[in-house]
């Protein structure tokens, strides 16, 4: 009698353990695809951040270029 208590124990045991190991794999999962979609979220800002700066530097040098191109136009007396 006791050998089948241990064997039921023992099935029992390892029901729980499954369906614990079911749980802690869906909460994985759910962390895993939340992280792997703020990843993706991180990368598309850092290009973002990556475009903004290129465009404004290009419009910071070329103000730069149109400030020198006056300055040279007025010391030669040319009107624009």
């Amino acid at each position: 009698m006791s050998i089948e208590l241990a064997e039921v124990a023992r099935k029992n045991s390892k029901q729980a353990r499954l369906s614990a190991e079911k749980i802690f794999d869906a909460k994985r999962e759910e962390v895993q695809n939340l992280k792997a979609e703020f990843d993706l979220e991180d990368k598309l800002w850092l290009k973002a951040k990556q475009v903004m700066q290129i465009k404004f530097k290009a419009i910071e040098e070329a103000n730069c270029f149109n400030i020198a191109l006056n300055e040279i136009k007025n010391k030669n007396g040319i009107k624009a």
